[in-house]
């Protein structure tokens, strides 16, 4: 509780919309702590929530109840509404019934407004950082967000596009399965894992995966089992950053196997021409494209060995893929 020092009573504001909400009133403010609590009032008459007895049955006011709100800030400032509600008893059955407040979620306990803006400011930013804008708690943020998203995806049945992409995003610390329409460069669903058994029994409710033609992936081997029951007649297509960070790979362990043949000048010299190694020979100069072939000249087994190292580590990561489903790369290496 606050004490009488920290509460700083104003005069009531006659004809000023301070909150710009329609259908009701500001008639006074009052100045709690470091936030604001603002008296309103309804600007008609409000409804009676109805019982179940007749339609002429009387009912009497039955005195008023003070409940608060939560709405906007303003000049950061918190802002709790101050509604003093009437409420209302049946004289058939004896329920007490209030009147309806418009513009009030009163199961949140704030203004659809400010609930509604909660929910976008938690979709664009952190849990964490939505509240500490609107001055409420991160818990509050994450159950309106999560009616939200639930609200949105009532009913949501995602089409398969002609190319499917498949991958994966790490969030809190866990694989999560994306899928995506790559044509359209549209993020279709997200699944909580990429488990063989959550995305083979999510491809097992769609009943549109025959317009899938062309599969993008990664060499993950549970994309195999998927594409082997579901997607027979794909296409699959490993993304060329796979595919060069294998050639990398190679690179590298011949580097290091010529390397550690070589004296100490030479080992620090080879170090030295690691960035040369792994840049693309088309976008070198003259003078580095020199020094490339000669560096590749010094050592004439060193492609070989590479080149052969890197179809072994393609081979045992494609191999998976199955003879249904032909092994593509996008682009040019």
């Amino acid at each position: 509780m606050l004490s009488p020092s920290e509460v700083k009573r104003n005069k009531p504001l006659n004809n000023h919309d301070l909150l710009r909400l329609d259908g009701f009133q500001t008639v006074g403010t009052e100045q709690a702590g470091d936030g604001l609590i603002v008296d309103v009032e309804l600007a008609d008459a409000g409804r009676i929530e109805r019982c179940d007895c007749p339609p002429m049955t009387e009912i009497k006011k039955h005195g008023r109840r003070t409940v608060r709100f939560k709405d906007f800030p303003i000049q950061r400032q918190s802002v709790t509404l101050r509604i003093k509600r009437q409420r209302w008893r049946c004289q058939g059955c004896g329920k007490v019934k209030l009147e309806t407040l418009p513009g009030i979620d009163a199961d949140r306990n704030m203004t659809v407004r400010f609930r509604n803006q909660l929910a976008l400011d938690a979709v664009n930013r952190t849990f964490t950082d939505a509240a500490n804008m609107h001055g409420v708690k991160e818990t509050l943020v994450r159950r309106v967000f999560n009616e939200y998203a639930a609200e949105q995806l009532n009913g949501y049945v995602p089409a398969m596009p002609r190319v499917l992409g498949m991958d994966e995003k790490f969030i809190n610390g866990r694989a999560r399965f994306v899928l995506g329409d790559v044509e359209s460069r549209s993020m279709i669903d997200l699944l909580p894992s990429r488990k063989t058994d959550v995305i083979e029994a999510y491809f097992h409710t769609l009943r549109d995966r025959q317009n899938v033609e062309i599969i993008t992936q990664d060499m993950y081997w549970a994309y195999k089992e998927v594409n082997e029951r579901y997607f027979r007649k794909a296409m699959i297509v490993i993304d060329k950053f796979h595919v060069v960070r294998y050639a990398n790979i190679a690179v590298e362990n011949v580097r290091k196997a010529i390397q550690g043949l070589l004296d100490n000048q030479g080992r620090i010299n080879m170090k030295r021409r690691i960035p040369l190694l792994g840049a693309r020979p088309a976008t070198l100069n003259d003078e580095r494209q020199r020094d490339l072939k000669k560096l590749l000249q010094s050592f004439r087994t060193a492609g070989h060995y590479a080149f052969r190292f890197f179809r072994k580590s393609l081979r045992a990561r494609a191999a998976p893929l199955g003879p249904t489903s032909p092994l593509k790369c996008s682009g040019a290496l």
